[in-house]
């Protein structure tokens, strides 16, 4: 018996050991599972982010732009000046100002020369090339003795040069809608009409915006100098007046009377037609007394 009982509880012993050993290699074999299963999850996270990250990166260069810079914009701008200044000779100096003026691309638009007692001024308007104003600016300046002032004025017509020529390009795309309607969808009168009279409103519109996108391109490349040359002369008293003697008067006087008689002369020919109806009258009148004296 007793030998039964000690096999019973070594069987029990390997079987407890061995149930344990595999239980641990079960144990074993499931974290390692685990661990596989973590690692394939993880290769294919980042797998994914990187495809992510390609495809983003592939977005972004073909959004984004091929050159960052921002390009430079032409502002247009009005310049104008209004320039006093005293000579020497405005003689002399309006010449050396149409000589300035050809130099620098521009011209003189207008002159007015005046004179008075103690001086002589001559008043001009030179238009030159936007690029060319300061320039000729600083040349006039060496001509001057005395400055009386000097005012130089900037207008940054940008914002309506570019609205005008936006609302342009629209009228004129809206235009060539209507015209291919017209030619192409336009079937009965009553759309004819309608396409017409839209091209031609849009076609009013278009002349008047390029009317005035010339008008502003004129100000903008040519820019306006308001000068003022003066000199100071001596003083030239004015001429006197002339005092006719009596016979002079006379002779006057005497043509004056002359002159109203022929005026008035000349007036009364304009109103013959009432001197021959009075005539007629007159002639019927004695006509008629004569037959009646007689009778």
């Amino acid at each position: 018996m007793k030998k039964y009982l000690w096999l019973t509880v070594l069987v029990f012993f390997f079987s407890c050991a061995n149930q344990e050993n595999s239980m641990k290699e079960m144990a074993t074999n499931n974290y390692s599972n685990e661990n596989a299963k973590r690692e394939f999850n993880t290769e294919n996270i980042f797998s994914k982010n990187a495809v992510l990250k390609s495809n983003q990166s592939i977005d972004i260069q073909q959004d984004s732009p091929v050159s960052m810079k921002t390009p430079d914009f032409n502002r247009k701008m009005i310049k104008k000046a209004d320039y006093k200044f005293e000579v020497k000779d405005v003689d002399e100096t309006t010449l050396r100002v149409h000589e300035l003026a050809d130099r620098f691309s521009g011209f003189v638009a207008n002159m007015n020369l005046s004179t008075s007692t103690t001086s002589m001024s001559n008043r001009m308007t030179v238009r030159v090339m936007n690029e060319q104003f300061e320039p000729l600016l600083n040349a006039l300046s060496k001509e001057a003795v005395f400055v009386y002032h000097k005012r130089i004025t900037s207008q940054d017509v940008t914002e309506q040069f570019v609205d005008l020529e936006s609302r342009l390009n629209v009228k004129k795309e809206v235009k060539k809608r209507y015209t291919e309607m017209l030619r192409n969808n336009a079937k009965t009168l009553e759309q004819v009409l309608h396409a017409e009279e839209k091209i031609r409103v849009l076609q009013e519109e278009i002349e008047s915006k390029e009317g005035l996108l010339r008008l502003l391109s004129d100000q903008v490349s040519l820019s306006e100098i308001q000068l003022e040359i003066t000199q100071q002369v001596e003083y030239q008293a004015k001429l006197a007046v002339h005092n006719k003697t009596f016979t002079e008067k006379a002779s006057d006087n005497f043509f004056n009377g002359w002159n109203s008689i022929l005026n008035v002369a000349l007036g009364a020919l304009n109103y013959w037609h009432f001197g021959l109806l009075i005539g007629m009258f007159w002639f019927a009148k004695s006509f008629v007394f004569d037959l009646i004296k007689r009778y």
